[in-house]
């Protein structure tokens, strides 16, 4: 098992996907292998195709992404989540904003 050592959220699409540059469409691994993420849990989840060939540059660039957030997928099928801790500007944020100094927006 890898280290979370990566605790930044993701940049993803509208519906929380993240959106991976050598993905191929047409490879049905690639279209069935996916992370997402929920801001609001700050859960971030992925998935390895069962069925269908990844291609090799998706699957370096993907296994990669997730090896930087300490999960190491081990087999095709192969689901994970993982909830990203809050960042110290969120801690800071909650903290003096539960004890009065910071208002509400």
């Amino acid at each position: 098992m890898t280290t979370q050592t990566n605790t930044t959220a993701p940049a993803t699409n509208a519906k929380g996907f993240v959106e991976f540059e050598h993905r191929q469409w047409d490879w049905n691994g690639d279209r069935n292998t996916w992370a997402r993420y929920d801001a609001n849990t700050r859960k971030l989840t992925v998935q390895l195709a069962g069925k269908g060939n990844i291609s090799p540059d998706f699957e370096a660039e993907f296994r990669a992404f997730c090896e930087s957030y300490g999960i190491a997928l081990r087999w095709h099928g192969d689901k994970q989540s993982i909830t990203l801790p809050l960042s110290l500007e969120e801690i800071d944020r909650a903290y003096f904003s539960g004890i009065g100094i910071l208002e509400d927006e």
